[in-house]
């Protein structure tokens, strides 16, 4: 018995770690992959799931309003980063597919809703935008 538990917490980190996505130092990838890309404030947060935040600075896309949903589709697991609200935070976001807005029950009346993997250990930090500056112009919402 003790042998099994050993090696369930052994098998443990590498089954957490092939959850957690990282974000690369250069910003080039997740820009050409990305179909919203911002910096703001999160306002509400609906159990970690659904993240409404306040956007102040845009590089890719035209959200129809400054305040963005965002939805992280994967239920929180050991190492996953934590959102809170009144933090600012860069996101590379993308258009949720039917299957993953089934997934996650987006309601209907939501036309276009944006997603991003649930990071782990922290965010994409701030000082990214210097590289996003580079590549686009960041515009108010």
């Amino acid at each position: 018995m003790s042998a099994l538990l050993i090696a369930l917490v052994l098998a443990a980190p590498s089954f957490a770690a092939s959850e957690c996505i990282g974000y690369p130092t250069d910003v080039s990838e997740p820009f050409k992959g990305s179909d919203l890309i911002f910096t703001g404030t999160l306002v509400r947060d609906e159990y970690q799931d659904r993240l409404t935040f306040r956007a102040d600075r845009i590089w890719k896309g035209s959200p129809k309003q400054s305040n963005i949903v965002v939805y992280v589709p994967h239920g929180a697991f050991f190492g996953a980063y934590a959102f809170r609200v009144g933090d600012r935070y860069l996101l590379f976001a993308h258009v949720l597919s039917k299957d993953e807005r089934d997934a996650i029950a987006v309601p209907p009346e939501e036309k276009i809703a944006f997603g991003i993997p649930r990071p782990c250990g922290s965010p994409p930090p701030l000082t990214l935008t210097r590289q996003l500056d580079k590549i686009a112009r960041g515009r108010k919402p």
